[in-house]
């Protein structure tokens, strides 16, 4: 996970969002977002067992030279994809729901300089997960789109058989 592409644009994405917040919160955009992603991601991941004949699905849950197949890996791939999607949308959920009370602390117990980095680390925290989520999201169509490619090699190998 430290050494993800996705997940260091995530934070780079994020850093410039907390810097420099924009008008809406990255709760809302979050609580916005989110679930139209989360339901295109379960209807991709269908499509994607709907799409291949039984010999190539066959062929794809083979175990390869890591003692996973192909088709463990992919569906790996979405696992993580819709558990961080999930975990976003939670997270952006409690933050809602805690925004005044949390706002209400800082301001009466907090330094303005502690209350100003807690509510900064806050949004880059949830800005992240945002992006992160959405950053996962290239990564499952990447290998969507690598596993079409190998389709299309089968399906044009087998016809010409």
């Amino acid at each position: 996970l430290l050494t993800s592409p996705f997940l260091h644009a995530a934070l780079v994405m994020a850093l410039v969002c907390a810097l420099w917040p924009p008008s809406t919160s990255w709760a809302e955009r979050t609580i916005a977002v989110i679930p139209s992603l989360l339901g295109l991601t379960l209807a991709g991941y269908a499509i994607l067992l709907a799409i291949g004949s039984e010999k190539f699905l066959k062929r794809l849950a083979r175990p390869g030279n890591a003692k996973k197949s192909v088709l463990e890996n992919l569906s790996t791939s979405f696992l993580h994809f819709v558990l961080v999607q999930a975990a976003a949308l939670m997270l952006a959920l409690i933050a809602e729901s805690l925004a005044i009370p949390v706002r209400a602390l800082l301001t009466e117990y907090a330094s303005e300089a502690l209350a100003a980095t807690v509510r900064f680390a806050c949004r880059w925290l949830g800005w992240t997960a945002m992006f992160y989520s959405i950053t996962c999201s290239l990564a499952a169509t990447f290998r969507l789109f690598r596993m079409v490619g190998w389709f299309v090699r089968d399906i044009s190998g087998s016809s010409q058989q």
